[in-house]
């Protein structure tokens, strides 16, 4: 059943970008759940199916096995997910709490800074900018830009005229 969905990939961008790794789309026992961090703590991203009165009760269910199991559990909406102020503190709060855990399951990466490494980022960021730069929109050369203004021009005018309604009075459009 594992489907991916944009706001459980936004979340796991986010958790990856802070340096906290993660199992995304496991079974534990009967379930499967969206995210196991630090090996206990579970994190489920709950959509608007999970509101209808069949998935409440699977939820709940779900949420009693792995609580019975010893294992945390955190719930996040789309969109929680989708507010960044939300997401940067549910972030925070899964880091903390799989700290409290223990660094067995934390992989969090401190910046390298050496010299060969900075090169590296700004070979990087130039090919990037290089790509960005082929990919912008051209710009339109003069005829074109004449062209355009000429359509405009015929729009307005169009406008502007005077057409008959259906009772034969002229009024403008």
């Amino acid at each position: 059943m594992t489907h991916v969905t944009k706001a459980e990939a936004k979340l796991a961008e986010a958790l990856r970008k802070a340096g906290v790794s993660y199992q995304a789309n496991t079974f534990l026992g009967p379930y499967e759940v969206d995210f196991v961090v630090a090996g206990k703590l579970v994190i489920e991203v709950d959509g608007f199916h999970h509101y209808s009165r069949g998935n409440v009760k699977r939820d709940a269910e779900k949420d009693r096995w792995l609580l019975d199991r010893g294992y945390d559990l955190l719930r996040i909406t789309n969109a929680d997910v989708a507010n960044e102020y939300k997401l940067r503190h549910f972030v925070q709060d899964v880091k903390a709490k799989a700290g409290a855990k223990g660094d067995e399951g934390m992989n969090v990466l401190a910046p390298l800074n050496t010299p060969q490494l900075q090169a590296l980022k700004k070979q990087l960021e130039a090919k990037e900018k290089q790509q960005a730069e082929r990919k912008a929109p051209l710009k339109p050369t003069e005829q074109q830009k004449s062209k355009r203004d000429l359509e405009r021009e015929m729009f307005l005018k169009a406008l502007e005229r005077e057409i008959p309604d259906k009772d034969g009075h002229k009024r403008k459009r």
